[in-house]
């Protein structure tokens, strides 16, 4: 996944701001956005419902942070949807008022600059706040979002946290890339029940401050699914090669619990 490490945060508003320039808004637009209908949302739900079972398990244990910074949590779809929220009700009563509830369409060509839409059209974690946003009746908000990706790379959705701008709270980009990664990771174990499923083990330094590296082989040793983490050492393009080890690691046989003996393999610094 790109990171602003990469790329001047500055740099990304701007772009973003000339998008919703050549989208043909105007700053001042009001909002007044077509809402889901309720069969709608009940149909996105539907199509989500993996998503939202871990979402509200990551989002439950973070609850009363949430509410206690004055903040809403919200998952978004990939293509700008709000369908799952939770937080301060006289901040969510807020932002209801620019639409920023379940049923809400949040995408950039909608709704200007905004982390929702930045998150999903640059694929990164992003913080948008106060005056970055392009639409003026925003600017009282600041948002951090994450992407979500699959095991195999799709972009899924998008987790974010909002509040008013003089609540700003440094930990809240984080805290999104966080619950993604938690989520992801939450994502490729479910998806790897009937396969084999192994850990990459980084130097300590970096296991303390990269989310835990994991991917998935086939019987015959291809791997088939990978997180983002897993991704950044063995390559972007690694999905569908075969997995052969990577030098400074050392190999382990895994096995279940039965002792049965998988093709797994434990990857672990010498």
């Amino acid at each position: 996944m790109p990171s602003l490490k990469a790329r001047k945060h500055s740099e990304v508003v701007a772009t973003s701001w000339k998008r919703c320039q050549q989208y043909g808004l105007k700053r001042t637009d009001l909002v007044d956005d077509q809402l889901m209908t309720g069969r709608q949302i009940h149909e996105i739900l539907h199509q989500n419902e993996v998503l939202l079972k871990h979402v509200s398990h990551i989002f439950g244990k973070m609850e009363l942070f949430i509410k206690q910074a004055k903040q809403a949590a919200l998952l978004i779809d990939a293509q700008g949807n709000i369908i799952y929220s939770v937080g301060d009700p006289d901040f969510s009563k807020r932002a209801a008022a620019v639409q920023l509830q379940v049923g809400a369409n949040w995408a950039e060509n909608r709704k200007g600059t905004n982390a929702i839409g930045v998150a999903i059209t640059e694929r990164l974690p992003v913080r948008i706040h106060a005056d970055e946003h392009y639409y003026q009746l925003n600017h009282f908000l600041t948002c951090a979002s994450s992407p979500v990706f699959s095991p195999t790379g799709e972009l899924l959705g998008v987790i974010n946290f909002s509040s008013k701008q003089e609540n700003y709270n440094a930990h809240s980009l984080a805290l999104a890339t966080m619950a993604a990664d938690s989520l992801q990771n939450r994502l490729l174990i479910e998806d790897s029940k009937k396969e084999h499923l192994i850990t990459l083990k980084e130097l300590e330094f970096s296991m303390k401050n990269n989310p835990l590296p994991l991917l998935s082989l086939d019987n015959d040793n291809r791997i088939i699914r990978a997180n983002q983490a897993a991704l950044q050492i063995i390559g972007k393009d690694a999905i569908g090669k075969e997995f052969s080890g990577i030098e400074g690691f050392s190999i382990e046989t895994i096995h279940d619990h039965h002792q049965k003996v998988w093709r797994s393999i434990a990857i672990q610094k010498k």
